[in-house]
């Protein structure tokens, strides 16, 4: 997959604009640098300050937490890392500088999204967290360069990738399964329910549907008698079984499989029990297992097989960048 500008960067990117200089006064410690830049472990920090208390809550143990927290260190400097690259890059390739209009979309997103309340209690936020309103939006604007950069590379790349016939088939013998139809069916039920654990008055709901069954097999209609026996959700639309219209193998539970899918179209089952009652299915449609023929699953190939060479093509391109920028890190 490529890596992109994502949500942890784009919520709140606080200080990867502002990294200090190598000449600096160290106060803290150097977690990471790109060419002649700093990036401070509390830069970091403060990347993820939305997410630490989320992620405390969510951890089970001390050591989920501490395993959760330092993937949340790792995922921020990673992208900030390539942010600033990104930013770098889209300004060398001359992309068109980002409006304030798409500045004060991307700022009302992030403050609804993290439920910062008003506007005012967004900018008091930012105040404690020893930024302004308008620095802020200056972080915004470079991410948001960083992503149009993403977003430029990968059509340049896109368009350069070739597909021959070769890899085509070679794509579409290598996944057949995921090009092959699985077998399934409609189903209509008429369906009784047990009436707790009392088995003699179980027996008579079970002898209800037996007479049930004896009319069908005088070929009586299913779906009326389910309109006016059925006790399960869709009686009044012919028995429908279940939300879905189609049903696959499993869908279903294991005796149901066994009963329904050996069933021809328009066959009806024996009576099947289960823990909450007694039903009687009817199939009535049917298609087989299939697999789509390679013409069918060309458009889709292709793309796969496009977006699976741009991924490649962008991520080698990052690599480069970021050796040619010197990065090293320090974790």
């Amino acid at each position: 997959m490529p890596r992109t500008y994502s949500a942890l960067t784009a919520t709140i990117m606080l200080l990867s604009a502002f990294a200090a200089p190598l000449h600096a006064e160290i106060i803290d410690s150097i977690i990471a640098t790109v060419d002649n830049e700093i990036i401070l472990r509390s830069d970091i920090l403060l990347l993820i300050e939305p997410y630490i208390e989320r992620t405390r809550l969510q951890a089970t143990t001390e050591q989920e937490y501490e395993t959760k927290f330092a993937e949340l260190i790792r995922v921020a400097l990673e992208e900030n890392i390539n942010t600033k690259l990104l930013y770098r890059a889209a300004l060398l390739a001359g992309l068109q500088e980002i409006s304030d209009e798409q500045v004060e979309k991307e700022v009302e997103r992030i403050r609804k999204s993290l439920d910062y309340g008003t506007l005012q209690e967004f900018v008091e936020t930012l105040k404690e967290n020893g930024l302004t309103m308008s620095e802020f939006k200056q972080v915004q604007r470079k991410g948001i360069m960083a992503s149009s950069m993403i977003s430029h590379k990968r059509r340049t790349f896109r368009a350069e990738v070739s597909i021959s016939e070769t890899q085509m088939a070679e794509f579409y013998e290598q996944h057949r399964e995921a090009y092959t139809k699985p077998e399934r069916i409609q189903l209509r039920q008429i369906f009784l329910k047990k009436i707790g654990k009392n088995t003699s008055e179980n027996a008579r709901v079970r002898s209800a549907l037996e007479d049930i069954q004896e009319q069908l097999k005088a070929n009586a209609d299913f779906e009326e008698l389910a309109r006016t026996h059925s006790q399960a959700i869709g009686a009044q639309e012919g028995g429908k079984f279940g939300v879905k219209e189609w049903h696959q193998p499993t869908d279903l539970e294991v005796g149901l499989q066994e009963i329904t899918f050996l069933l021809p179209v328009g066959g009806v089952s024996d009576i099947y029990e289960n823990q909450f009652g007694f039903q009687l299915l009817k199939v009535v449609k049917k298609e087989e297992k299939e697999t789509v023929p390679m013409e069918e699953a060309r458009s889709n190939i292709e793309e796969v097989i496009r977006e699976t060479e741009t991924d490649k093509k962008y991520n080698k391109w990052l690599d480069d960048l970021r050796k040619r920028s010197g990065v090293r890190i320090f974790l």
